[in-house]
């Protein structure tokens, strides 16, 4: 198989006409997803991280893959390729391939799925028109066991020349699961994994069932700690401490893995999951 190196679903300001444009697009089959041989594509970023199989985190570059397709459109995640930073593995690389009889949701079908989620477009747009400016932050693909974690945060910029972003949502997004909007990590992933929401997450709706909740305080203490380090991020990122806000995103995701492994997982449908990631 031949593989690309995945789109960049983008970041910086979304408007109210981004929103209805991606509502109107929500199409997440293998049909081409709005982006051609031209379209920027992700830079590989790092984390630190238990890959599936391994019994020890690692610290690693991680890139996603796109299939090889006429005019570049394919946008379904077909693998994910690390390179170890470690002393005693550094250079070792791995690639990560998903089952070829599933369609696995990459970077830019899960922006689409997420700007066309009706509680975040309705949230986003009403920022959008009373005058101020969204911003989506990078997104991210955490690999947690042998399924996969979106993480993207959200910042909000009032009108002025002295105004600054400020971080106010964060979305979690995992294939086969509705898009969490948030106030912050805790209350997203525990809506995501199907635990009980904290009252200030800003939906009015109830979220749906996602099967039976994980029991157990471990669970708890390892999102509340990711939520932590990841408020403590924004603060880096804010005070321009780019270093600091890499090992604490970093560390997040390490976090998202260990309540994950902890958590009993509830199934997902087939066709999104990547379950049993094929390692070459």
């Amino acid at each position: 198989a031949k593989w690309l190196l995945s789109p960049d679903p983008g970041s910086g300001t979304v408007t109210a006409a981004d929103l209805e444009a991606a509502g109107a697009q929500t199409d997440t089959s293998d049909e081409p997803q709005d982006a051609t041989s031209t379209s920027r594509r992700m830079d590989p970023y790092y984390l630190y991280i238990t890959l599936p199989g391994e019994p020890d985190p690692s610290f690693l570059i991680l890139q996603p893959f796109v299939p090889v397709s006429e005019n570049n459109k394919q946008t379904r995640l077909v693998s994910f390729m690390v390179a170890k930073s470690d002393p005693a593995t550094y250079g070792e690389m791995t690639a990560f391939e998903m089952p070829q009889d599933r369609s696995v949701l990459g970077p830019v079908q899960v922006d689409n799925e997420i700007n066309s989620t009706a509680e975040i477009s309705r949230q986003l747009t009403l920022l959008d028109q009373r005058g101020s400016s969204v911003i989506q932050g990078s997104m991210q693909l955490i690999p947690v066991g042998d399924s996969i974690v979106y993480i993207r945060p959200i910042y909000v910029q009032g009108v002025g020349n002295s105004s600054f972003p400020q971080f106010r949502f964060v979305v979690v997004f995992t294939p086969g699961r509705q898009a969490i909007l948030a106030s912050n990590v805790e209350d997203g992933l525990n809506q995501l994994f199907g635990l009980a929401p904290s009252p200030d997450t800003p939906t009015d709706e109830t979220p749906p069932d996602q099967g039976e909740p994980a029991t157990g305080g471990d669970v708890q203490a390892l999102l509340d700690e990711a939520a932590q380090k990841f408020n403590d991020a924004q603060d880096a990122l804010q005070s321009g401490d780019l270093g600091r806000y890499q090992q604490l995103i970093d560390e997040v995701g390490d976090l998202i893995e260990q309540a994950r492994g902890a958590a009993a997982p509830a199934p997902s449908p087939p066709t999104t999951t990547p379950a049993n990631a094929q390692q070459t």
